[in-house]
């Protein structure tokens, strides 16, 4: 089975009353049947793109997401998104049992 990823923002820092966002809490989550795993974390986004500029109120998860994505770069996202699959594959291993040594 394929795990799903979801990606969210979890909050935003910004720099006042101007609500320049300047940093993200991220998360990417996935599920397959009834494992999951989980990342969360931080990512500064550097200086705003003043041309591009969205006003606060008018910001999309989508648009954070895509921002957070673009600075971590592709890489970054898919090694991510690896460790949520190791987090997934290690809770469907099975837990290993201590059992008493047989010389004894």
């Amino acid at each position: 089975m394929t795990v799903k990823k979801t990606w969210r923002i979890e909050r935003l820092e910004t720099t006042g009353e101007d609500a320049v966002v300047t940093r993200a809490h991220w998360e990417c989550t996935g599920t397959d049947g009834e494992f999951s795993g989980r990342v969360f974390k931080l990512i500064e986004l550097g200086e705003p793109d003043l041309e591009n500029f969205t006003a606060y109120t008018a910001l999309t998860e989508q648009q954070i997401i895509a921002w957070v994505h673009e600075k971590m770069t592709p890489e970054i996202v898919a090694y991510w998104e690896t460790v949520v699959d190791i987090q997934i594959e290690k809770q469907k291993r099975p837990k290993p049992i201590d059992l008493d040594l047989p010389w004894k």
